[in-house]
């Protein structure tokens, strides 16, 4: 069947398009599933987890049935609706041996360096870059704490380098900060823009894809029934795919806290362009803020206030965005962007959109097996960290799936025991209630 050849915002009609969408090329729809279907992969979700997953199975196994699904579109969850940096590592944890973080640091910088090769291999028309990325820090506790974990890392021979105010004002000029940490091996990347070329390529190399056929029920057994509006799959395995969608599906319910985050983006000076000379930032302030620097002329900038995030009873999504608030989001935003650049004072942010991105209690993602039968695979919890995380996740589940378990055994968010958040009500109070407080996101109701 055909995809229908309609150019489509590829978005819950709920939520706002986000930059990309503008920056990105036509997108078609795919039909939606109505009957049953037989495979031997079911993938669930159509972001960066489900389509690398899909990339890396379909190469193993080149005759093997594999279907993948999305409630919306591809790209319609977070993978389409990020800041768009390509981050490597776990934003300076710091919560294990030298050695783990070293391969943490070296596994999220080899995805990196695979999505650029799968984007020239495949000729995919979309914006990246690596001229690095800065962590920023505003205050001395937090700048000498990263001055110690860079210490750490070059003893192991790691790239990353400590910049004093006085070194950073010369590669991006900010206001307020004491000190940096330069990561050259990471990047940005218009992942809407890689998912609709990575879509192309799996279609043509023979993966199904429905879209706007949400997952309603799997039915677990050696051979597992996904329930769907208007059909049903049978599969042999499956992979989830689906973030902070997961709980709607009776999984992580308590693992994962699905929080709703709001991103803006801005036309930069001409000017000013050429004075950013790295693709981003994220900073230490509470909330985080991060902004991401295109060669297109915008800036993306997200957090730095507590309207950008917002927590609802059960894990449930807001069902639109409420109008009145979104200008009261945007000055705020502008204000954090402000303190940092404040000669862009003048600037204005005329884009807006909104999407559900998963924090787990640690801050770490989840990946592993599930199930009664060890048939369900899960990649998810990328804690706002997705575009490499994410990447990362669809080849861990893909090996998994292969049984080449070694090669990750020593990360310690596969196959781990991960903690809970306790239940909702408690969780939707408590979160509230200390983020208004303290304004900070909670990490110590977790068990």
């Amino acid at each position: 069947m055909e995809a229908d050849k309609k150019r489509l915002k590829p978005f819950p009609p709920y939520w706002d398009a986000p930059l990309w969408y503008e920056l990105s090329g036509p997108v078609y729809q795919e039909p939606s599933l109505k009957g049953n279907e037989v495979s031997d992969i079911l993938i669930i979700g159509g972001g960066f987890t489900g389509l690398s997953c899909a990339y890396e199975l379909k190469r193993r196994f080149k005759d093997k049935r594999i279907l993948l699904v999305d409630a919306y579109m591809v790209g319609s969850g977070a993978s389409g609706r990020n800041g768009g940096l390509m981050l490597n590592g776990l934003a300076f944890q710091d919560l294990f041996p030298c050695e783990i973080e070293a391969k943490i640091y070296l596994s999220t910088m080899a995805t990196i360096k695979e999505i650029c090769e799968i984007i020239q291999r495949h000729g995919i028309k979309t914006a990246y870059g690596l001229s690095g990325t800065l962590s920023v820090f505003t205050n001395h506790r937090s700048s000498e704490m990263a001055q110690r974990y860079v210490e750490k890392m070059n003893s192991l021979g790691l790239p990353i380098r400590y910049l004093y105010s006085h070194e950073l004002k010369n590669i991006l000029p900010m206001e307020g900060v004491v000190g940096a940490v330069l990561d050259p091996y990471s990047g940005h990347l218009n992942g809407l823009g890689y998912l609709l070329g990575l879509k192309g390529y799996l279609k043509s190399n023979g993966v199904r894809i429905y879209e706007y056929s949400p997952a309603l029920r799997i039915l677990e057994g050696k051979e597992l029934k996904v329930i769907f509006p208007h059909g049903e799959i049978k599969s042999k395995a499956i992979m989830l795919a689906t973030n902070a969608y997961t709980p709607s599906l009776g999984y992580f319910k308590r693992e994962i806290m699905a929080i709703e985050h709001h991103v803006t983006a801005a036309r930069l000076p001409h000017e000013q362009i050429e004075r950013f000379n790295v693709s981003g930032f994220d900073d230490d302030r509470s909330p985080l803020s991060y902004g991401t620097f295109l060669p297109e002329g915008y800036v993306i900038f997200g957090g730095g206030t507590t309207c950008s995030v917002e927590y609802h009873l059960w894990n449930r999504f807001a069902l639109k965005n409420n109008q009145k608030d979104l200008p009261k989001v945007m000055e705020a935003t502008k204000k954090a962007f402000v303190s940092y650049f404040p000669k862009l004072r003048n600037l204005s942010f005329d884009h807006i959109w909104s999407g559900p991105i998963a924090l787990t209690p640690n801050r770490m993602p989840l990946m592993g097996i599930t199930g009664e039968y060890g048939n369900i695979y899960y990649a998810l919890g990328y804690n706002g960290h997705g575009v490499t995380l994410a990447n990362l996740g669809g080849k861990v589940m893909a090996d998994l799936y292969c049984g080449n378990t070694a090669k990750w055994q020593d990360l310690p968010f596969v196959n781990a025991q991960s903690k809970k958040f306790p239940p909702d009500p408690i969780k939707y109070v408590g979160f509230n209630l200390y983020w208004k407080v303290f304004k900070k996101i909670p990490r110590f109701f977790a068990h």
